[in-house]
């Protein structure tokens, strides 16, 4: 079976305890999708390094599969059984008494790897899912950028999601106060990353 292979999508969520970052697994223009043999855990002080490489590897096993509607019930069931086992090893990990209150201030950014550029956009906590903010909130950089500096720019993002549990998340990311700007963190991380900004 033929890949589409143009386009690339993921995510990361921050619990304020943990970064998950994962690829998805998707066919035609979207619809259905699974996350199945992508997701990463990793600590929420992981360094920005490891975040970057952590990223690129979950968006490197992105697939984009031709639409059919046999693919999509495929897609559908996988991604159920995927979400299922996902929530069995967080309450292994965690305990389940945590659970609820790690879904209630998770927050998300979405990403799209696609011509030669990263699309990070941050989304705002409804209820018990997200909505997709304006154009105006997101960060792109060009797609060979360094790790740490791809990292750092995903851990900024989510200080532009928005809803409850937002304090929670840019505390736990930011233990000693939050950037006053995306390009005064950027340039902490590295003096040259106007090279690799696109648009902030």
């Amino acid at each position: 079976m033929k890949l589409l292979d143009c386009e690339k999508r993921g995510f990361v969520d921050c619990s304020g305890i943990f970064l998950h970052v994962a690829g998805k697994k998707w066919c035609g223009l979207g619809g259905y999708y699974s996350t199945k043999g992508t997701n990463e855990y990793i600590e929420i002080d992981s360094s920005n390094k490891i975040l970057g490489f952590t990223i690129n590897k979950s968006l490197d096993e992105s697939i984009n599969l031709p639409y059919s509607q046999e693919i999509m019930k495929e897609l559908e069931l996988e991604g159920k059984e995927d979400g299922e086992s996902q929530l069995e090893y967080l309450k292994k990990v965690y305990g389940s008494k945590k659970i609820s209150s790690i879904g209630k201030n998770l927050m998300h950014c979405s990403l799209v790897r696609k011509n030669e550029r990263i699309d990070i956009s941050p989304w705002e906590r409804v209820r018990n899912g997200w909505d997709g903010l304006d154009e105006k909130y997101d960060i792109t950089l060009k797609s060979d950028v360094i790790p740490e500096l791809l990292g750092a720019t995903v851990r900024y993002a989510f200080t532009r999601c928005r809803g409850k549990g937002l304090d929670i998340v840019t505390k736990a990311l930011f233990p000693h106060g939050v950037p006053n700007s995306l390009d005064e963190y950027l340039e902490s991380v590295d003096p040259d990353y106007k090279k690799w900004l696109i648009v902030g």
